[in-house]
């Protein structure tokens, strides 16, 4: 096998979430602002964690009660609005069943990731997330990837870091692991693949070069 730990990127490459997480931070900002948020500006300014976002379009910080309202309009609405990557949930299945850890670093909250994952059946396959929340250097620094290598007692040399976004691949170099840009989902930066280590348009490609002997 090419791996023995598997951490995976969430937006883009475990969930095709990206137009449905521009759409909810929009809205909630935009009622908490008192004004209109265009999507395009939502996801201009998308990259921090979703509270940090939430806040600064809003033009404050959000209190207790706001935030579970976001939460809550992500678990009405995620189930149907996000789109299922075709083949995702078999191919962790796969990778799980031959052993090989798994796990989540994400730029979200944990709180917002917790929910996405729960709600489109994919949290039972991994064995930690790591959430942009939870460290104290963002992507691309590489704090959360190693945090997440440590909790699931991984090598650089044995660990593949799968992601979307030059902010990934820079995740990946700054650990020391190899680096797969994920193309399978909405609008691929096919532009990113000379700096990744590897690439991939579908997730069973991907699942049959990591289980190759």
């Amino acid at each position: 096998m090419q791996a023995d730990t598997v951490i995976f990127d969430m937006d883009g490459t475990l969930t095709d979430s990206m137009p449905f997480l521009a759409s909810g931070i929009g809205t909630v900002a935009g009622r908490l602002a008192g004004r209109t948020i265009t999507r395009h500006e939502a996801e201009a300014a998308y990259g921090p964690p979703d509270m940090d976002v939430l806040a600064r379009l809003a033009g404050r910080p959000l209190t207790p009660a706001e935030q579970e309202s976001y939460l809550d309009h992500l678990r009405t609405h995620a189930p149907t609005a996000v789109p299922p990557i075709p083949g995702l949930a078999s191919m962790l299945a796969d990778l799980r069943s031959a052993g090989i850890a798994l796990g989540v670093y994400s730029a979200r909250s944990l709180a917002a990731g917790t929910v996405v994952l729960e709600a489109l059946g994919l949290d039972e396959y991994f064995d930690t997330v790591v959430a942009g929340d939870l460290v104290t250097h963002p992507k691309p620094h590489a704090e959360g990837l190693v945090v997440a290598m440590a909790a699931l007692g991984a090598t650089p040399a044995r660990t593949l870091y799968v992601g979307d976004t030059l902010h990934d691949l820079q995740v990946a170099r700054g650990a020391g692991v190899r680096s797969v840009l994920a193309l399978w989902a909405d609008s691929p930066r096919t532009n990113l693949i000379p700096q990744a280590d590897q690439h991939f348009a579908d997730v069973a490609s991907f699942a049959s070069w990591v289980l190759a002997d």
